[in-house]
């Protein structure tokens, strides 16, 4: 997602930065501490701790709008891109076929749980958003993911290795 992210602003900016690859997030983080590379699409909770002790700088965030983690920090839209966004996020996601009593139990457990303070407070801390919904909101939701990401990944030509 971070390499598509960073593809896609090369796209929406009408730039060319090099892809650098790194076999996990946590080299490329240890790379961009030590100033062997200039910026990083980094996930926030693993960026976030190094911002907040000054060892690197926040420019903007991709997400549509500021995050509560990171109030201060403007979005990749307000700097000047207003047709980007890249969020990376977490679903829970069953089996085909799960039996929709069991979809619909889960659902509701879990939109109560990410309406606790509690859980808001500790989500937000780690930079993320909770969201919650509808199944059906979440099918669409990933749909439109697999549209937008394989038109990225076709464009730059990213074949299966």
């Amino acid at each position: 997602m971070i390499h598509l992210a960073n593809e896609l602003f090369n796209q929406r900016a009408d730039i060319k930065m090099a892809h650098i690859p790194y076999k996990g997030g946590g080299n490329a983080l240890v790379d961009l501490l030590a100033n062997q590379v200039d910026l990083y699409f980094a996930a926030t909770a693993s960026a976030l701790p190094h911002v907040r002790s000054g060892k690197i700088n926040a420019v903007a965030v991709t997400t549509p709008n500021r995050i509560p983690a990171l109030p201060d920090v403007p979005t990749i839209a307000e700097s000047g891109f207003p047709n980007y966004e890249a969020t990376l996020w977490y679903g829970l996601i069953g089996p085909k076929g799960m039996p929709i009593a069991v979809v619909d139990r889960l659902n509701t457990v879990i939109n109560q749980i990410l309406l606790k303070p509690s859980a808001r407070e500790k989500i937000q801390a780690d930079g993320a958003e909770p969201a919650g919904g509808t199944a059906v909101a979440f099918r669409e939701s990933i749909a439109n993911e697999i549209q937008i990401w394989g038109k990225v990944v076709k464009d730059i030509g990213i074949t299966p290795q």
